[in-house]
């Protein structure tokens, strides 16, 4: 889903595509915490070091303050004779200047940040930037629409019943209702400004004033009900209430009675499917009983010799389109051979461009990936011979019947929004004309196999919002489906998207299987329904 960036820069100066990599992978995010670990210990010692230097200087301020109350005792402020005469005033006058002034200028001298600034200069791909706070700031705004959260649960602490020590400030609040509205989020921006005029009142304005946060409100107030009213934005997506706000007295109220009523409005009508994706997400149920009686959960060989003495175990989810996970298919630890063999390789992901056809970054998919081969590790030619065996399609890389294997770490909120894995339907004559001649000989995506190498504590499903079918992550199983009909053409049912991760760590291996190779295996149909 993209939503419109709209146009007030007061709001956060200016908004910057996110381009950051640090947020899009959590194999990145733990390297961060272990450097945030290792600052803070550079930082106790720092603080012990200036301890040290604060009680120093609070020693000899103390011996100088005692000697200068005696002074100030004397007959004549202006009659220094009687301290001068005194040579233990005078011993102790000359040590304090001659030796501790000297101890004291070299201690301060001394930088104990040194040490840090090395640590950083070192690190400085780990270091985060406005960029990666703007795009976890945004995967916490998609992780509230899709999983409807409530902003005070999150400004406490509260996720989907999971409890947790980090609080959010009125000024975080802020930032989270500037990133809302700079996105589309209009309602959620409403509903973040709210807390932050809560959480202000709360604080003592502390970390945001309430004369500070009031203009934010009543703007996105003010554009919110524009919108509504038809009077902004007539060919975007965005969010709202479902109802106009202003004048009602009491926003925050009006904001809990409508939270059930929450919608996507749209006006371009290309992207109805994402309401049922966020269901979907939710765990929500949009297949009837009539769609699922016919599904069923087996033990099969697939016809092949290799799983006749450990046939798999599939559980079907659709049959039109026909899509199946395979669970077991992959051993806990082939799993995590799989994540140790790419996260050194891991890059931010790419889609496809929409004018050249060339792989660019892109919001709609926050993830890092790495493209595996059997050179590698061992184990991929392993596993791909097992694919092989459960889908009957050759997944010969050499020969162009199957893509090199993508393995994918997701980071904060990571998700992929509704997508279609085959690559040329639907493409004009003149993005045709920049697909290579390889990539045309091997065909289209006949067929999708995504492994998933982790289990996700919370959220993290591959969604079918067309067909209402939904894959939770289970470590070791496999996603299947088949991207285009028999007869060669597209199945547009087959529309999906990874959820986003609201809790844990999700990994996942895709296999693209292509229609070179495949021919002997899933024969052609001349039925143009099939």
């Amino acid at each position: 889903m993209k939503f419109h960036l709209v146009t007030i820069l007061i709001f956060v100066g200016s908004v910057a595509r996110i381009q950051a990599d640090l947020f899009a992978s959590t194999e990145n995010l733990q390297h961060v915490l272990l450097l945030e670990r290792q600052m803070a210990r550079v930082l106790d010692e720092v603080l012990k070091t200036m301890e040290t230097k604060l009680d120093y200087l609070k020693t000899y301020l103390k011996e100088y303050y005692r000697l200068s109350y005696a002074i100030s005792n004397m007959r004549s402020h202006d009659d220094y004779s009687e301290f001068i005469e005194n040579p233990l005033h005078v011993f102790h006058m000359i040590k304090r200047l001659a030796i501790e002034w000297s101890g004291i200028r070299r201690m301060m001298l001394e930088n104990e940040w040194n040490h840090a600034e090395d640590i950083i200069h070192s690190e400085e791909n780990l270091m985060p930037h406005d960029e990666d706070l703007q795009g976890a700031a945004l995967a916490l705004i998609r992780l509230q629409y899709t999983y409807n959260l409530n902003a005070s649960d999150m400004a406490q602490g509260r996720l989907l019943g999971i409890n947790s020590v980090s609080r959010l400030t009125a000024r975080d609040c802020l930032y989270l209702g500037k990133q809302a509205f700079n996105n589309g989020y209009y309602g959620h921006a409403i509903e973040w400004f709210e807390e932050a005029m809560s959480r202000a009142k709360l604080e003592n304005n502390q970390t945001a004033p309430v004369e500070e946060i009031t203009p934010f409100l009543d703007i996105a107030i003010k554009i919110h009900d524009d919108v509504l009213e038809g009077n902004h934005m007539k060919n975007f997506a965005y969010e709202t209430l479902g109802h106009l706000v202003r004048d009602t007295g009491n926003t925050r109220r009006l904001r809990q009675n409508l939270s059930t009523e929450m919608k996507l409005r749209r006006t371009d009508t290309g992207n109805f499917d994402y309401e049922n994706y966020a269901a979907l997400c939710r765990g929500e149920k949009l297949q009837t009983p009539r769609d699922e009686v016919h599904l069923r959960c087996r033990y099969t060989s697939r016809g092949h010799p290799y799983l006749i003495l450990q046939p798999v175990k599939v559980e079907e989810q659709s049959l039109d389109p026909y899509i199946v996970q395979f669970h077991d298919l992959m051993t806990s630890q082939e799993a995590d051979t799989f994540q140790e063999v790419a996260t050194p390789m891991l890059i931010r992901s790419r889609v496809q461009g929409q004018n050249n056809l060339e792989d660019e970054v892109s919001t709609v998919r926050t993830s890092k990936t790495a493209w595996l081969t059997s050179k590698d590790h061992p184990i991929v030619d392993r596993i791909s011979r097992r694919v092989q065996y459960v889908t009957g399609l050759s997944t010969d890389v050499n020969n162009g019947h199957c893509e090199t294997v993508q393995t994918s770490n997701y980071g904060v909120g990571g998700h992929y929004e509704p997508h279609y894995d085959y690559l040329y339907f639907g493409k004009t004559e003149e993005q045709r004309k920049f697909i290579p001649p390889n990539e045309l000989e091997v065909g289209d995506r006949i067929a999708t196999l995504m492994f998933y190498l982790t289990d996700v504590t919370r959220g993290g499903a591959t969604v079918f919002p067309k067909v209402g079918a939904s894959v939770w992550p289970s470590k070791g199983s496999a996603a299947f489906w088949y991207n285009l009909k028999k007869n060669g053409s597209e199945n547009s049912l087959t529309l999906h998207g990874a959820c986003p991760v609201l809790y844990g760590r999700k990994w996942v291996a895709n296999y693209w299987i292509r229609e070179k190779g495949q021919m002997l295996r899933r024969p052609c149909s001349l039925n143009q329904e099939e």
